[in-house]
């Protein structure tokens, strides 16, 4: 950003700089994915307060050069690191983060925002082990220092969307007791507004206009977003079957695409697809996740939490598990079998994919009883007004 301090934001630490030794239960201070991107839980709560609650003054810690064109213009921006940061931090009375102090901190043991009340509305409902468990096989020296660790920079209070969350966060970050509150994703308001599912799909066809300019309006779009890997950079990609003349027949046949979008942390390793577009094969990493969900016709995507969201939806999701033995044993592992979690077709093979998209395409409705069945326990607390419900629970610490 050319200028990382906007005019609100003067106004807004000249205020806090006034009130030294305080701090100001309305002033919100929000990060995510180590300020480096501005898309998930923390950017919907943001843009709702400042919409709904414009007495609390909000601001926003990202990097230099940041996409922030998804953040409501009432909402400062600061840079991540600077002076002025570090004391929006020490006066901030809420600061809220969706992965942990790095959100809002260049350095993990920058804790300006001790003192805060500090949120964590966390990034997806687990199906892979999260948290304490990636010290699971590391030394048990190790092991007691990550929970000391986990201990002294936990959040006051975390988000769970289902019951086994709950247990989860305690188990995996020491949440303390009454330290959960029990309500939906802010993001997923998304997919309660009509009008903002047409607009994310408009959004996609403009960022590839070829789709729509070869195929029309009303093609299909089957998205592919997996999760990354940690004990490899190896993840499928849809270019893989360039030459595969069943895939091509079958997308030919339901005038279909597909978008794939890798994930953050296989974009930061710079294991970056081919943005080229082959037999109607598309890569795309300018759409955000939540928005690229709300375009899609059939997700297919592997461990990745993306596919709870999706369950709001009601829409085919297929599970393409090629490495399930590995990931749950020697990868990072997984809190389910597949038979718990999975929410639709599980195909191992690249056949039994195509078998599973094909089916899929033909039958929408197929496993829609499942997905009603996992929605229910996995999204017990979501709901329309979640942003509200997360709002209240925090004034209610707060007070």
């Amino acid at each position: 950003m050319s200028n990382p301090i906007t005019k609100n934001l003067r106004r807004v630490y000249t205020k806090c700089l006034g009130h030294a030794g305080r701090r100001d239960p309305k002033l919100w201070v929000f990060g995510e994915w180590f300020g480096k991107h501005c898309c998930d839980n923390c950017l919907y709560l943001a843009n709702y307060i400042a919409a709904k609650h414009p007495e609390i003054q909000c601001v926003w810690l990202c990097q230099e050069g940041a996409d922030m064109s998804l953040l409501d213009d009432r909402v400062a921006r600061c840079t991540l690191g600077t002076e002025e940061a570090k004391g929006l931090l020490r006066r901030a009375g809420v600061v809220v983060m969706n992965q942990g102090g790095v959100d809002v901190c260049c350095d993990a043991g920058d804790l300006s925002y001790t003192g805060a009340l500090t949120v964590n509305l966390w990034h997806g409902v687990p199906w892979k082990k999260i948290g304490m468990e990636h010290l699971r096989r590391a030394p048990m020296f190790k092991r007691l220092y990550g929970e000391i660790m986990q201990r002294f920079t936990r959040a006051d209070v975390y988000l769970a969307v289902c019951g086994d969350m709950v247990k989860v966060f305690r188990e995996q970050f020491c949440a303390r007791p009454n330290g959960v509150i029990e309500a939906g994703y802010p993001r997923n308001a998304l997919f309660y507004d009509h009008a903002a599912i047409c607009a994310a799909r408009e959004k996609l066809l403009r960022l590839l206009p070829e789709i729509s300019a070869q195929y029309g309006e009303n093609v299909r779009i089957l998205s592919y977003m997996p999760t990354f890997r940690d004990q490899s950079h190896q993840t499928f990609s849809f270019t893989e079957l360039e030459g595969n003349s069943r895939l091509r027949r079958m997308l030919e046949q339901y005038n279909a695409v597909i978008v794939q979008k890798a994930h953050f942390v296989t974009d930061q390793r710079g294991t970056q697809w081919d943005s080229h577009a082959q037999q109607r094969i598309f890569s795309l990493n300018q759409l955000s996740g939540q928005e690229l969900l709300a375009a899609t016709d059939v997700l297919i995507t592997d461990y990745s939490s993306c596919f709870f969201d999706f369950l709001l939806l009601d829409r085919p999701i297929i599970h393409y598990l090629y490495d399930y033995e590995y990931y749950a044993r020697q990868d990072r592992g997984l809190y389910y079998s597949k038979e718990d979690a999975v929410c639709g077709d599980a195909p191992e093979t690249v056949e039994a994919l195509l078998d599973a998209m094909e089916e899929n395409l033909a039958h929408p409705e197929k496993h829609r009883a499942l997905r009603a069945k996992r929605r229910q326990y996995f999204l017990a607390y979501e709901g329309a007004n979640s942003c509200e419900a997360v709002f209240e629970e925090i004034q209610k610490r707060l007070r």
